[in-house]
């Protein structure tokens, strides 16, 4: 029974290796471009305006899973102690705890091209999310998670909303992003440490050689297969969590490409588009909603007394489609209403529909 204990702990050893050096923690600074809201007084010690900096980091589980089903858009959530998001601003912090990435390979929420999303969406607030857009649909090959911080410089586009209540005060900027650093776990961390290969090699050349001799080539196969990939399952538990739902303030609940790709605006709410609401209550679009293709529902209204708040943004997808990208799922007395904006050419807002 030695080498099934001995087995048990190479195995453990590679799936420890992994799991602890998953965490990447990235640093961004930014400026603000527009403060939307300091109300009732601004908690700040130094005034926000516009060109004001902000600064943070975001710590992320580089062997995190894909929550999406689309080959074109990944959505991967990091939660628990190491994951954390933090914002620096007007002379005072934030710590948040935990981060969503999202990943869209040749779409954005602008229009065509690759975007890369990072935030966090608390329960019912804050609305932390960063967008860096890039419309030459070059910054990515898939939409796998990037272990290293993709690049700004130009055509790139990028956008930051920070809205939470400090101090009882509603809270709420925009800016834009000026750099974005790799500052802890910058290596990729999914290939085990080479000390790690190095004693696992050995070890299992003993455990063949034992095995040889006690003739139990079948047992010994199977009790390796499944040591491992109990510690495999086990990591894999442990690092997968619940995405939170995404509010704004006053009740208003937030939605953006991310949180899309990331699902849970409300529950029952899987990742990918569909948005499904199932809950009544005012939705306030945070960027444009982009559909990988024209079979795809934007969002789908389960409910009654339902607002869809466009906030100047728009459906967009592939084609112009004949119908306006919402769908309530509700026999004819249900309604469903949309405040719309003007769309620019290709773009398409939608308006009251019932089932």
């Amino acid at each position: 029974m030695k080498w099934k204990s001995a087995v048990t702990i190479l195995a453990c050893a590679l799936a420890c290796t992994t799991t602890d050096a998953s965490a990447i923690t990235f640093s961004y600074t930014g400026a603000i471009t527009q403060v939307a809201a300091l109300d009732p007084e601004n908690p700040f010690p130094v005034a926000l305006d516009f060109g004001s900096p902000f600064s943070g980091t975001y710590t992320f589980n580089g062997a995190a899973p894909d929550g999406a089903a689309d080959a074109a858009s990944g959505s991967y959530l990091s939660s628990g102690p190491p994951y954390q998001l933090t914002v620096a601003v007007g002379g005072r912090s934030f710590t948040y705890g935990g981060v969503s990435i999202g990943v869209t390979n040749g779409f954005s929420s602008i229009g065509p091209g690759d975007e890369y999303q990072f935030g966090f969406f608390g329960a019912v607030t804050p609305f932390i999310s960063a967008r860096i857009t890039d419309s030459t649909g070059t910054m990515f090959g898939n939409d796998h998670l990037p272990l290293t911080p993709v690049p700004l410089p130009d055509p790139v586009w990028t956008w930051f909303m920070f809205s939470d209540i400090v101090d009882d005060n509603q809270v709420e900027f925009e800016g834009r992003l000026t750099s974005l650093t790799c500052t802890a776990g910058c290596a990729p961390t999914a290939v085990p440490e080479p000390l790690t290969m190095t004693l696992l090699g050995p070890g299992l050349g003993v455990l063949a050689w034992r095995h040889i001799r006690s003739r139990r080539r079948d047992l010994m196969t199977v009790t390796v297969r499944s040591t491992i990939a109990r510690s495999l399952m086990l990591t894999a538990l442990l690092i997968v969590g619940a995405a939170p739902t995404a509010h704004a303030v006053d009740g208003v609940v937030l939605i953006d490409q991310n949180r899309a790709l990331a699902g849970g605006v409300t529950p029952g709410d899987a990742p990918g588009f569909p948005v499904v609401i199932n809950t009544p209550g005012i939705y306030k679009l945070a960027s444009n909603l982009v559909v990988p293709n024209e079979n795809t529902t934007a969002i789908q209204i389960n409910v009654d007394n339902v607002t869809i708040d466009m906030n100047g943004f728009a459906i967009l997808g592939p084609n112009v489609c004949a119908t306006d990208g919402f769908h309530p799922a509700q026999p004819a007395h249900a309604r469903a209403r949309a405040m719309a904006s003007t769309p620019a050419p290709g773009r398409r807002s939608p308006s009251t529909t019932r089932a």
